[in-house]
């Protein structure tokens, strides 16, 4: 009698957790009836590497729905329509971008929404478009898939060309390379004392010019300073010198003028002054030249013998070459 209560007592249990799971799963099936939702379509014209349905659709971050179908464009086949039921709160509009992004690195992907503007109308059917339609663009991760094989193929490229460089016929002259370059080494450190007077003339010849270029500095300040002078010379001196060197233009205009106006004046004078003037005036001359003569040799006798000369007494005049006859 008490197993058979016991029985009735675990399958009341029994019953029970399966009715009460059974009214919340119709509770669930009715709130998620109950709630209102929007489709889409996003159109991708690259691979969708990752997605699946039921992936996540996200709008910026947070998780508003998912995928229902992915299908390929049967007009264009390297697109991919992907069709995705969000809540029909979320404020999808023209301005709205997607994106394909991935979730860490484990590769499952998922459809971001994200963009647009409060003042943007809502998005909506166009022709004849069974959803309205979002062009995906790339994300950053699907660029960085798609050029992982030229990546890839850029590497083996490289590897390539760094085994022919380190393959056997170039290991010869890479080592007669590291010889030579442990030559130079050694030779450098055997001249070290060398390379430190050198460094050390490069300072001195460093600062003798660094002096050079303050002198230059100076002497270039110093030639502004005269070409400034100079200008204001030019402005100001200059100016007053042509200014008197015009009155002096001036002033000798005018002398060569009255000059003209005298010889016009006295033209007739000055005819007959050339005329018989002039016949006088080398009579005048000879004769003048006649008495310069007779007083020169009056005063050469009053120097020789001035006492007879005053007296009347003059002793007489021999000429030269008569006395011996």
């Amino acid at each position: 009698m008490e197993t058979r209560a016991d029985f009735v007592l675990i399958g009341t249990f029994t019953i029970s957790i399966v009715v009460g799971v059974f009214l919340f799963v119709l509770w669930l099936a009715q709130v998620e009836i109950d709630r209102e939702w929007a489709e889409y379509d996003v159109v991708f014209d690259t691979a969708v590497t990752g997605l699946s349905e039921s992936g996540d659709v996200r709008f910026s971050g947070i998780k508003v729905g998912e995928v229902k179908r992915l299908s390929i464009d049967p007009k264009n086949p390297r697109r991919v329509i992907a069709r995705i039921r969000v809540d029909a709160t979320t404020p999808v509009t023209n301005d709205t971008k997607a994106t394909l992004e991935f979730t860490g690195l484990t590769g499952v992907a998922y459809i971001l929404l994200e963009g647009g503007t409060g003042t943007s109308s809502e998005l909506k059917i166009v022709g004849d478009q069974e959803v309205p339609v979002i062009v995906a663009e790339a994300g950053a991760f699907q660029e960085l898939f798609e050029g992982a094989p030229d990546v890839l193929s850029g590497a083996n490229r490289l590897l390539a060309q760094a085994e022919a460089i380190l393959g056997p016929e170039n290991q010869q002259h890479i080592t007669n390379i590291l010889s030579d370059v442990e030559t130079l080494t050694s030779s450098v450190a055997t001249r070290e004392d060398e390379i430190n007077q050198i460094i050390t003339n490069l300072q001195t010849m460093s600062a003798e010019l660094a002096q050079v270029s303050t002198e230059f500095n100076t002497m270039s300040q110093n030639l502004s300073a005269l070409s400034q002078n100079a200008n204001t010379l030019i402005e100001e001196d200059g100016q007053a010198l042509l200014s008197e060197a015009t009155e002096a233009v001036d002033q000798f205009g005018e002398l060569a003028g009255s000059a003209n106006s005298l010889l016009q004046d006295n033209s007739a004078a000055i005819r007959s002054f050339a005329d018989g003037g002039l016949a006088q005036f080398g009579l005048f001359v000879v004769e003048a030249r006649q008495l310069v003569k007779t007083l020169d040799r009056v005063l050469e006798r009053m120097e020789s013998d001035p006492a007879s000369y005053i007296s009347g007494n003059a002793a007489p005049e021999f000429e030269a070459g008569t006395e011996g006859e």
